[in-house]
């Protein structure tokens, strides 16, 4: 893993071998006892070791999947490579571990054509979190303390971040939870107006990683040069792309100010 204090400033990023701890539950969505035809209709989710507040949220977007070969017309029997998007619940939950942040993560599974609207999502967000958050401890064998998210964080990676706009401009009554918003390198991808525009306001952060220089505040500048130390330095602009997907969740997890 990165070591949050070598992110910030313009020098090289120092990593260490860290051991942590994650679980990761997945989570289908159910009608008349069988998955329901509606997008999405699968969640993952990830849970830190340790104590954890149920209440605080992080609904994470993944990239859009027909860049990974991921077909819709395989999303009802999630044939195909459906089943490899839920490794990020694992690559973000040691890192989410590590930081010691009170967060659960929860990634819905959407298709390519939901980039338009995000599904049933955002209709339906605030019952649905509820239901995670509820069944997640149960299955846990914790007290159900909590059913109901308190505090909301949002993040994407590359062009996910139109699943993260979209959600975020059409779901009722997240503004009054909503306190911040995390960008893994939109500016990197075919949605890069979306994270140019991204701004932190008076109620909600926006914490961003990006490969070119900046001077915005919470916006940290991971260029190729500053990975010369990785296990494998990259060679190309992408694969610095790819290693901002990897290892800077854990520094956004450190600044961020929830839980």
């Amino acid at each position: 893993m990165v070591d949050p204090n070598s992110v910030s400033g313009s020098g090289p990023l120092q990593f260490a071998t860290v051991s942590r701890t994650v679980t990761t539950l997945l989570f289908e969505v159910d009608e008349a006892g069988a998955l329901a035809n509606v997008v999405p209709n699968w969640f993952g989710v990830a849970v830190p070791s340790g104590n954890v507040d149920f209440s605080n949220v992080h609904v994470f977007f993944h990239p859009l999947p027909a860049q990974f070969g991921i077909k819709d017309s395989d999303y009802p029997t999630k044939a195909g490579r459906w089943p490899w998007l839920f490794n990020y619940m694992e690559r973000f939950g040691y890192q989410l571990d590590a930081s010691g942040r009170n967060q659960i993560i929860v990634m819905p599974f959407l298709t390519q054509e939901a980039r338009v609207d995000t599904g049933i999502f955002p209709g339906n967000w605030l019952d649905i979190l509820s239901n995670l958050i509820a069944v997640t401890q149960f299955d846990l064998g914790r007290p159900v303390a909590t059913t109901t998210p308190a505090k909301v964080a949002v993040s994407s990676y590359s062009v996910g971040i139109v699943y993260s706009d979209v959600f975020r401009k059409t779901a009722p009554g997240l503004t009054a939870k909503l306190r911040e918003v995390w960008d893994f390198d939109g500016l990197f991808s075919t949605a890069s107006n979306l994270s140019k525009n991204l701004h932190s306001t008076s109620t909600v952060g926006v914490i961003k990683y990006q490969q070119q220089p900046t001077t915005e505040a919470n916006c940290f500048a991971v260029p190729k040069a500053r990975w010369a130390n990785a296990p494998v330095p990259p060679a190309t602009a992408l694969d610095v792309h790819h290693l901002i997907r990897d290892f800077m969740f854990r520094h956004a997890c450190a600044v961020s100010m929830i839980g």
